[in-house]
């Protein structure tokens, strides 16, 4: 008869721990493994953006709706400071075609972080001219995330928007 052995409150016999041993081994190495899948499939800038959306949050429960896009505007520069958020306010983008730079000047609502863009509505609903622009602006600065922001509603919407057509080959 096979040794018996306690383990967890079960006995078990030198082949079944065995096996126990290698099922546990296998799922700490596939545990290990989401882990890392899990990490490489997280949003790009996801604490960032969760940052930037809480400020809109707070901002548009403190003013609700109704008024134009360039109080929120104020308001979430105020916000933003106050968070430590690090932002450019009414950054001008510059566009370019086949090499050379156009007139033509576009300037986004925010780029908080270096690298995310932040534009601003008050509209009752965001339409696709709205998510374009964002698309354009990430286009236009090479950057590969952005928010659209809605303070126009009965509640904040938000759409995270992000560029990876143009990704570096």
């Amino acid at each position: 008869m096979a040794e018996q052995k306690a383990a967890g409150g079960r006995f078990w016999n030198e082949a079944e721990l065995q096996k126990n041993n290698r099922c546990k081994e296998k799922a700490t190495r596939i545990g290990s493994c989401l882990t890392t899948l899990t990490e490489k499939n997280m949003l790009l800038y996801e604490e960032e953006t969760g940052k930037i959306i809480n400020a809109c949050l707070i901002v548009f429960n403190e003013l609700g709706n109704g008024f134009l896009e360039a109080v929120y505007q104020e308001a979430l520069a105020i916000e933003f400071e106050i968070q430590g958020i690090p932002f450019k306010r009414e950054q001008k983008l510059e566009i370019s075609y086949r090499g050379r730079k156009l007139n033509k000047e576009y300037y986004a609502d925010f780029i908080c972080f270096d690298s995310i863009i932040v534009e601003l509505k008050t509209v009752s609903t965001l339409v696709s001219a709205h998510k374009a622009q964002v698309i354009n602006y990430l286009k236009a600065t090479k950057m590969k995330v952005g928010l659209l922001v809605n303070f126009g509603g009965a509640s904040l919407k938000w759409e995270r928007i992000s560029n990876f057509n143009d990704e570096e080959k």
